[in-house]
């Protein structure tokens, strides 16, 4: 297999995830695959397997933007790195899911946030917390009203 054939497996790995949580939310199979970290720990396993023989081969370092660059052109190290943002937001979207499902947050308003946190994972976090802030809020209010 080369980067390029892995880049499209991996993707697809992770878009089982991504599609299970906004399809199948209370579904067994997203609980395996993305609640209970199957496909997010499967998908570190991969990025160890691609990223560690490719350690030290390349050029470039992480000591400065120009330095990661100059990794990143070596097409197995940017995969790896490409593995990094699929593994971190499917868990942080899975995490996103399961407070929203704690506090109440109607699912078809965690679809965009979920979308978003797929495609731009900083800015649907971000998104979340404020989505969050006014849930836990209006909890509070009924509490306190009852």
């Amino acid at each position: 297999m080369n980067a390029e054939q892995g880049f499209s497996l991996f993707n697809l790995l992770a878009m089982i995830g991504w599609l299970s949580l906004v399809i199948l939310p209370n579904h067994k199979i997203t609980d395996l695959l993305v609640h209970r970290h199957v496909l997010p720990a499967l998908l570190a396993i991969i990025y160890a397997l691609v990223l560690l023989p490719e350690l030290g081969a390349g050029e470039g370092d992480l000591s400065s933007l120009e330095g990661v660059m100059t990794s990143f052109t070596n097409p197995w190290l940017l995969l790896g790195g490409w593995i990094h943002y699929l593994c971190f937001d499917l868990f942080l979207g899975g995490w996103e899911a399961r407070q929203a499902k704690l506090l109440g947050i109607p699912h078809v308003l965690m679809i965009p946030v979920l979308a978003l946190t797929l495609m731009m994972g900083p800015c649907g976090f971000l998104v979340f917390v404020v989505v969050r802030f006014f849930y836990e809020r209006k909890l509070t209010l009924k509490d306190s009203a009852a």
